[in-house]
């Protein structure tokens, strides 16, 4: 069955991780990172069925190489926190065969991402249990005529016109401009001196005021004036924005209904949220691999239960839309249709007004939403009178609902509703509690994984520093000071944190992936707890409303 899902994630060092890895891994192929020199081999992956490189039109045929591409990428950015790709992960139709999956993938990345001046490499992932997805990664740089990578942020230079008004032009602006109306503003200083005040003039005002003939300007002082703020890059400034996110998910799903439509297929995804299709049903949520493997094996994961949880609650909503519909198509006594719209019509024309009116002594709560969750079984005249349709309606879901949660936590009075809250905020607590533990881990891990990266980068520099005769040591020393002092920072902190510092830095990724998975099997729990507390208070307020239940007196029901 044809299933939406496209979920768009960055590719960064800031997590310890590379594009170079990432490639490796969807392809299943082995490559050497130049930027660190580690080698990513992940050709014993299986499931791997298809893998292909789709670049722009500015990009050189050399990146069709997927290392090349990717270790151009590594090498154009020198930030250690660096956003290097961006990822998209797309469920693909199992409807439709290999031919036409790829077909599909290609159509989709040369209509909107190609097109928009990225390169693209995508990966086709099926290990035969009906979860056929893609994996596209994306370069996060435009390519410019020549083939090179843009900049991300671009320096600002404050010019001037023969008016005085002063204005903000890059440098790109500035060199496809036709006439020199806007000129830089450069640094001169009085007499020549350097440790004077520098005064930024234009070319135009140096020449033509005579004030400033004492000025001149010095050797190496030619920095021109900026502003304070660079502008990013206006295409990466639009791959990063929001709208461009929802054109991606929604070009998606129409491409994919087009090719089920002209394959004979009736199934069709739609990629708005519940919400926004009208909807009732409770988003699922996504298991993950390692969950996944255990349920496989017969072992019942924390995120599986939930699983089962949204899924049995999506059942008992489907229940109650069947009944509405049921209800919808009652006849009043003319034998006319109920005309409201079904959006509208949520409820049955029985309430607890008119339990009220019955004065039920020996009629408990659970016993009266038993028998009204049964009332499509009684005559129509009884249940649709013309005079009190509308102001007797009441909510069938909120009843069918109620009793459905009534039935299955046992809890029929405000005491048991009081134990219930109690224990469930108690449960909330402790997940806050594990969960902040293991973001305190988490952050832990993630300092020491930034030392270790740091002591592998500039261990062969020490090294070779240690081969250096003493003589041209220092000179040495005093062209690496900043590396040398970086290693050494990070070999005190490493040892201080205890760690060994031939730990390779995957071992530590991969514990700190693993605290991840932790934490959000966590906050799903505590999602679950969130559902169960608000279903336990609203049945409280509609018991304390009615005085129904165990504990309350003949006299509470008449009144």
């Amino acid at each position: 069955m044809a299933i939406y899902h496209l979920n768009a994630k960055l590719i960064g060092r800031s997590k310890g991780r590379s594009a170079v890895g990432a490639a490796a891994y969807r392809s299943g192929s082995i490559i050497t990172n130049e930027y660190d020199g580690i080698t990513h081999d992940y050709s014993r992956k299986k499931g791997i069925l298809y893998s292909e490189v789709i670049l722009c039109d500015n990009a050189p045929v050399i990146y069709k190489d997927r290392s090349q591409l990717w270790n151009a990428v590594e090498l154009t950015e020198k930030d250690s926190k660096a956003q290097l790709s961006r990822e998209l992960e797309i469920a693909l139709p199992n409807e439709l065969n290999l031919e036409r999956q790829i077909l599909l993938v290609q159509k989709y990345i040369n209509k909107n991402l190609t097109s928009e001046g990225m390169c693209a490499d995508f990966s086709i992932h099926d290990k035969g249990d009906g979860n056929p997805h893609v994996h596209i990664m994306l370069t996060v740089r435009p390519i410019d005529e020549h083939g090179k990578f843009e900049s991300k942020r671009e320096k600002v230079y404050l010019c001037k016109n023969a008016d005085g008004e002063e204005r903000g032009f890059t440098a790109r602006e500035l060199a496809n401009m036709e006439s020199s109306i806007w000129q830089k503003q450069l640094p001169y200083y009085k007499n020549g001196n350097p440790k004077s005040r520098p005064v930024y003039l234009t070319k135009r005002e140096y020449e033509s005021d005579t004030r400033y003939m004492e000025y001149q300007r010095i050797k190496g002082k030619n920095n021109p004036k900026k502003s304070k703020d660079d502008r990013v890059n206006p295409m990466i400034e639009k791959w990063n924005s929001v709208d461009t996110l929802r054109k991606w998910r929604s070009a998606w799903a129409n491409i994919c209904n087009q090719e089920l439509e002209q394959n004979g297929f009736n199934e069709r995804i739609d990629h708005r949220s519940y919400i926004a299709q009208g909807r009732t049903d409770i988003p699922s949520i996504h298991i993950g691999v390692a969950a996944l493997q255990m349920e496989r094996r017969g072992i019942k994961s924390d995120r599986g239960n939930i699983h089962r949880d949204i899924k049995q609650r999506n059942a008992e909503l489907r229940l109650i839309t069947n009944k509405l519909l049921e209800l919808h198509r009652l006849r009043n006594s003319d034998g006319n249709i109920i005309r409201s719209d079904i959006k509208n019509v949520k409820a049955v024309p029985e309430g607890l007004k008119r339990w009220k009116q019955t004065k039920a002594q020996n009629e408990s709560f659970k016993e009266y939403v038993q028998r009204k969750t049964g009332i499509e079984q009684k005559s129509k005249d009884e249940m649709l009178s013309k005079s009190s349709r509308q102001d007797k309606l009441t909510r069938v879901e909120e009843l069918s609902e109620l009793y459905g949660y009534m039935e299955q936590e046992k809890i029929f009075s405000l005491p048991d509703c009081d134990s219930r809250e109690r224990q469930l905020l108690g449960e909330k607590r402790e997940l806050i509690a594990q969960e902040k533990e293991l973001q305190e881990k988490v952050k832990q891990y993630g300092i020491v994984l930034d030392y270790l990266i740091t002591y592998n980068t500039y261990l062969p520099i020490h090294e070779e520093g240690k081969r250096v005769s003493l003589f041209n040591r220092r000179k040495f020393e005093k062209e690496h000071a900043k590396e040398l002092e970086s290693f050494n920072e990070a070999g005190i902190r490493l040892k201080e944190a205890g760690i060994n510092t031939d730990i390779k830095p995957d071992k530590l990724e991969g514990l700190i992936k693993d605290k991840g998975k932790e934490i959000e099997i966590i906050q799903g729990k505590a999602k679950c707890v969130d559902m169960h507390i608000s279903k336990v208070r609203s049945l409280k307020r509609l018991i304390a409303k009615h005085k129904v239940g165990p504990g309350h007196t003949k006299s509470n029901l008449e009144h």
